[in-house]
């Protein structure tokens, strides 16, 4: 129910025996500290609800917005049944201030449009409530109040708990119960689970367990419903037979005073039934038949109202207004705003329980009939039927799944299509498969893998012919790799190559899929995509999907093959998919569309602000989509964007994120993540942190080299490199380029750019030859590729190679091409490093002006960007120039920060007067004591004094 629909205990309202229970609640909503949930669990009928309302109206009288769902058993499986009760007051308010596609996903869920397009995720969904509680917590605090969430629907269950691990300092409290106990007395479901203790990421969360209700508290609860004095003997006997369960007892006091009139004696014993069913048993058989059909009807219908009710009954008895008015009477039903709900929940539970199962069946039937909505008619077919294969029933449940699809609830239209499998003929094989390919997509598109591929794989097994292959071999091999490995995703290519090898669809799509994992005959993998395709081209347009993935990666096999970005190959790719997405919009998740390979390809080709352009965009998209499984990659992309731009702070910030949602979701973070966030802590001077976290990652063995391999030992590398021991960095650089050789990788972006390093360590270790042949290499490909970049790493190397060499006036000249070239490079390192290795030749040379210039050009950018380990470096060479204590060697910069901190401020104090980083203030004062060949603080302040 919406916030204004809350049946919520008064202040005056008396709750008996629950004093601590309330006092906790009455802290946990007064609290200053920041918002949290609290979870009420216990036995059914032990007082949850009393309890929780009086929690909703604790939260009214602090002037919170409440929003409250007080799910039902027969709501438990329907799509968005708890979301449209949570946002049924707010929504007129809310929709308007969402973004379009925001806005469009939430009034799709509510029912308040149809979708003709694509249909939302349950991301995008979530997204939009997310949105909708940020906008809804701006000027006031909410309360999320759910009653009996084990009945919550798995599809609000799930946009909900999305919304909520997100919020951050929204004033958003969760206030739910759930059900223990007994599983006789429990849903024969599983409950969807809103989770609590991560409901609100990095939030407290309580649990209250409700016991049993103490003997004279009880007492006092039945003299107060009842109205009748009860002989302490009595109560004796109904507390002991009830077990302390309120509800339980008054049910015992009712049915004790539908036995007798007047007051109850000492020595009289209870003649009523000594379990909680038969006790509802006994009090449904005290209505009339009529009452008895509500009840019924109630119990088993989706969000029922007066009217929907009154059509459902008007088959079976001749004045259904009457009934319902005579249920509420009785206090079985109550109505609130034209809802209908049981009393409690027990109540229908049990009329349906031991309802004989024809009868049942013939109720549900009856319902069927009586509803338009697609999900709500399958879930009623389903329970009318004994289980046999039916082809009615399948067309039904699979409009329900197709229905709760369009909707944006995946779970729901997975579980129903999978019944629409179990329920087909076995001789309707077209449309088993039809809706076996259906059902591996739906979980798929809810992230279960495992899922996915089980589906895939039956469909498999039952051997289809070259059309159904065409159709279900993308998804079984993308499944069977990630749940798999390789090998067994090359088996299910390798099947349909051989099975199929003149069927020119079937095997256009086959070999587009071994593009990617392989054909498992060890086949160039460009080769198996330009053959398909030339084999799609044959083909008018058919499966633009498939086409799409050939075409990017025979895109990407160019760019790893040193010759530049496909940009022709890609526009292909982009257009096949548009296609393909024109009938499948969300099949393709933001991270692997074409505009996003691009994105992260600009990067590799030294084009960094089309990169961070692209792959903001990309993330902005994801977002919007609520694709979570995206984003983190894309932050990968663009953090290593932010350091190859020089940018570290905003790199570390960028790849923490990621890895936080990793962490938060679970899953493998990509290798970009790590990398990035590594390399930025080797520029900042965290080299040990990038080293932990590295050597976590990294394979014991090079049996299988990856990209991971390369990216992994060029953290590992630098960051010996910088701390002065090359042959350590020799060592993982030599690992990472093995793997190179082994991946036939000639893009230097792919390859992480190591060519620099692995260059020095090189010249370090005497391999001048090697050196020499990476230069070349270098000179050449920069060259081609008209890459300014490439060039200057070139130059330079050569550069440091006529210096190793003792030839001074050649590595000027060589050096001195590879600042200008560098001048031009985007990749903010390059230039400072060129400067450096010019002025280290120069000091060299004895020609102190030009080492000076260029050491001290070099040591600004460094400073510039933040890279400590080069600032360190180029302070030791001024230093060899001018003799470490001259105090005209202190920049402008150090001599304020040696200024500031003799006069006594902290490195925070120092950083944020100067709007520098802490970590900046380190690597000055560790410079100012160099030059100063003073040791700390003290030092400083008598130089002050």
């Amino acid at each position: 129910m919406g916030c204004e629909m809350v049946p919520a205990a008064g202040p005056t309202d008396v709750i008996f025996g629950r004093s601590a229970e309330i006092a906790i609640m009455t802290d946990f909503f007064g609290s200053d500290e920041s918002p949290g949930s609290m979870t009420i669990t216990g036995e059914a009928g032990i007082g949850k609800s009393t309890l929780w309302a009086a929690g909703v109206s604790l939260a009214m009288a602090r002037s919170m917005l409440v929003l409250s769902v007080r799910p039902t058993q027969a709501e438990a499986r329907m799509s968005f049944a708890g979301l449209g009760d949570l946002f049924e007051s707010v929504a007129d308010d809310v929709l308007p201030q969402l973004h379009h596609l925001q806005r469009t996903a939430l009034e799709v869920a509510l029912l308040r449009r149809v979708s003709h397009g694509p249909p939302p995720s349950e991301r995008e969904i979530g997204a939009a409530v997310l949105k909708a509680l940020r906008f809804l917590s701006g000027d006031r605090s909410i309360t999320i109040a759910a009653d009996d969430v084990q009945w919550l629907d798995q599809a609000t269950a799930d946009v909900l708990g999305y919304a909520l691990r997100r919020l951050r300092d929204e004033p958003v409290w969760v206030l739910i119960t759930r059900r223990t106990g007994d599983p006789d007395v429990l849903p024969d479901i599983d409950a969807p689970g809103l989770v609590e203790s991560n409901g609100l990421a990095g939030r407290h969360h309580q649990v209250v367990a409700l016991g049993a209700l103490p003997a004279p508290a009880l007492g006092e609860l039945l003299c107060h419903r009842l109205g009748s004095r009860w002989t302490p003997g009595t109560l004796r006997e109904m507390v002991t037979v009830s077990g302390g369960n309120p509800y339980w007892a008054i049910e015992l006091g009712q049915a004790r005073l539908s036995l007798r009139t007047g007051e109850p004696r000492a020595e009289e014993r209870l003649t009523v039934p000594d379990t909680l069913t038969g006790l509802l048993d006994r009090r449904l058989r005290r209505e009339t038949g009529a009452v008895r059909e509500v009840v019924l009807v109630v119990a088993a219908l989706s969000t029922p109202t007066c009217r929907s009710a009154g059509r459902a009954l008007a088959g079976v008895m001749a004045d259904p207004e009457t009934a319902i008015d005579d249920a509420v009477a009785a206090g079985l039903v109550v109505e609130t705003a034209g809802r209908l709900r049981m009393s409690h929940p027990l109540l229908g539970s049990q009329a349906l329980r031991s309802l004989p199962p024809g009868q049942r069946r013939r109720l549900h039937r009856r319902l069927a009939d009586n509803t338009a909505d697609p999900e709500q008619r399958a879930r009623h077919l389903a329970l009318a039927t004994d289980g046999e294969p039916d082809a009615d029933l399948a067309r039904s449940l699979e409009a329900g799944a197709l229905s709760a699809r369009s909707r944006g609830a995946v779970h729901t239209a997975a579980e129903l299509a999978d019944l629409a499998i179990a329920s087909t003929p076995a001789g309707d094989r077209i449309d088993r498969f039809r809706r076996g390919l259906t059902a591996a997509e739906l979980y798929f598109a809810a992230g279960d893998l495992q899922g996915a591929c089980e589906r895939a794989g039956d469909l498999a097994a039952d051997r289809p012919d070259a059309d159904g292959w065409s159709d279900l071999l993308p998804m079984l091999v993308e499944t069977t790799y990630w749940v798999h490995g390789q090998r067994a995703a090359q088996a299910a290519v390798r099947t349909v190559l051989d099975g199929f090898p003149t069927h020119p669809r079937c095997r256009a799509v086959a070999l587009a899929c071994a593009a990617d994992v392989g054909d498992g005959a060890g086949s160039d993998r460009a080769d198996l995509a330009r053959e398909s395709i030339r084999l799609f081209d044959g083909l008018d347009g058919s499966d633009p999907g498939s086409l799409s993935m050939a075409l990017v990666y025979l895109a990407e096999d160019h760019l790893d093959s040193g010759h530049g970005m496909a940009t022709d190959l890609l526009k292909r790719a982009e257009a096949a998919e548009s296609r393909h997405r024109a009938t499948k919009p969300r099949s393709i998740s933001v991270l692997n569309r074409v505009s996003s390979i691009r994105a992260y390809q600009l990067k590799l080709v030294d084009d960094l602000d089309g990169a961070r352009t692209s792959l903001n965009r990309a993330i902005t998209t994801a977002r919007a989509e609520g694709d979570d499984g995206s984003i983190a990659a894309l932050l990968g992309h663009l953090a290593l964007t932010e350091y190859w731009a020089g940018h570290y702070r905003r790199s570390t910030e960028l790849s923490s994120d990621g890895l936080a949602q990793i962490e938060a979701r679970g899953g493998v973070a990509p290798a970009t993540l790590y990398s990035a966030y590594a390399l930025s802590a080797v520029l900042s001077g965290q080299a040990g942190r990038a080293r932990e976290l590295i050597m976590a990652q990294l394979p014991g063995d090079d049996a299988d080299p990856t990209k991971k391999t390369i990216a992994y030992c060029h953290v590992l590398g630098l960051a010996d490199l910088l701390d002065g021991h090359p042959a350590a960095a020799l060592v993982h650089l030599e690992r990472a380029w093995r793997a190179v050789v082994v991946l036939k990788i000639q893009e230097p972006g792919r390859r992480q750019r190591l060519e620099a390093d692995l260059g020095e360590a090189l010249i370090a270790a005497g391999q001048l030859e090697r050196a020499a042949e990476l230069a070349t290499e270098q000179l050449a490909l920069g060259a081609l590729l008209s890459r300014t970049t490439l060039i200057g790493v070139g130059h330079r190397l050569r550069g440091l190679i006529h210096a190793a060499n003792g030839e001074l006036d050649d590595a000027v000249a060589s050096l001195g091409a590879a600042v200008a070239a560098h001048q031009l490079s985007p990749l903010a390192l390059e230039l400072p490093r060129s400067l450096f290795a010019l002025g280290q030749v120069h000091r060299r040379r004895r020609d102190k002006p030009g080492a000076r210039s260029n050491l001290r050009a070099a040591k600004d950018r460094f400073t510039t960007i933040e890279a400590i380990p080069w600032m360190r470096f180029a302070d030791d060479e001024l230093a060899r120039i001018d003799g470490p204590r001259t105090g005209a060697m202190l920049t402008a910069t150090e001599e304020k920060v040696a200024a500031l901190a003799g006069a006594g401020r902290n490195n925070r104090e120092i950083a944020a007067e100067l709007f520098i980083s802490s970590r900046t203030v380190e690597g000055h004062l560790a410079v100012v004591y160099r030059k100063l060949a003073i040791r700390g603080r003290a030092q400083l302040a008598h130089r002050n004094s």
